[in-house]
């Protein structure tokens, strides 16, 4: 099966829309077309963004949390033994959850 790290600015897109492709990747994560790896960094760059202005996205914190433990639940979970220093320090995340998952593809907008 083909794996995936979605990138932060995916994962907002899709909390700002329920139209676009970045919902409905959103809403395929824990079906079968794909596994979803993830990282600690990751994640708490999801919450760090998400959460950064509360309200715009038309969702409480606790149901930003909600989304959160849905993802870190059904992704597959990637240690990161060493940080690789890519260009802007927020890439690292999703290229060393990328690189350590063996991912095929990451997902950018």
């Amino acid at each position: 099966m083909k794996r995936i790290v979605i990138d932060t600015n995916v994962f907002i897109s899709a909390l700002r829309s329920n139209r676009g492709a970045s919902f409905r990747l959103l809403s395929l994560v824990g079906t079968e077309r794909f596994d979803f790896c993830l990282s600690v960094p990751l994640i708490l760059e999801f919450e760090a963004v998400a959460k950064r202005e509360p309200g715009i996205f038309g969702l409480a914190p606790s149901e930003i949390d909600d989304i959160l433990d849905y993802l870190c639940a059904a992704g597959e979970k990637r240690q990161i033994f060493y940080l690789w220093r890519v260009g802007a320090p927020t890439a690292c995340c999703v290229l060393n959850a990328a690189c350590i998952g063996w991912c095929v593809f990451r997902l950018l907008m």
